[in-house]
């Protein structure tokens, strides 16, 4: 998916204040593309689970850091996914402890604590 807008766009989002605050959760980059050296439009490219999940975190520390939840909280978690729909995995792979499928997007939850994007933001709607 390649789409482009205009720079307009972008000064009008900025005075509705909403593009600093959503500047590092958009699900896309954002690249000038311009001739004589201008930035006549702004070319917005996808991105993918890990760079949305990355842009979520002020530092690469507190990325490779980033724990979704507690193991502790691993039976309750399972019973809450079964509760919202979610088909849960009795097989994991290697480092995983647990795999599931909601909506039809693949999530996992690793040994070290960290997930994939759906596990973060499932984890986040739980601990609501």
């Amino acid at each position: 998916m390649l789409k482009l807008i205009t720079k307009s766009f972008i000064k009008s989002e900025s005075k509705r204040g909403s593009h600093h605050d959503r500047a590092k959760t958009w699900p896309f980059n954002f690249d000038c593309v311009g001739s004589d050296g201008g930035c006549d439009m702004v070319k917005v490219t996808p991105l993918n689970d890990w760079q949305i999940l990355r842009r979520r975190y002020g530092s690469t520390r507190s990325y490779k850091n980033r724990i979704a939840l507690q193991k502790s909280k691993l039976e309750e978690f399972s019973n809450w996914l079964v509760d919202i729909g979610a088909d849960v995995y009795s097989e994991t792979e290697q480092n995983e402890i647990l795999r599931f499928r909601h909506n039809g997007v693949l999530g996992i939850w690793y040994e070290s604590g960290s997930g994939n994007l759906l596990m973060h933001d499932l984890a986040e709607k739980f601990e609501v």
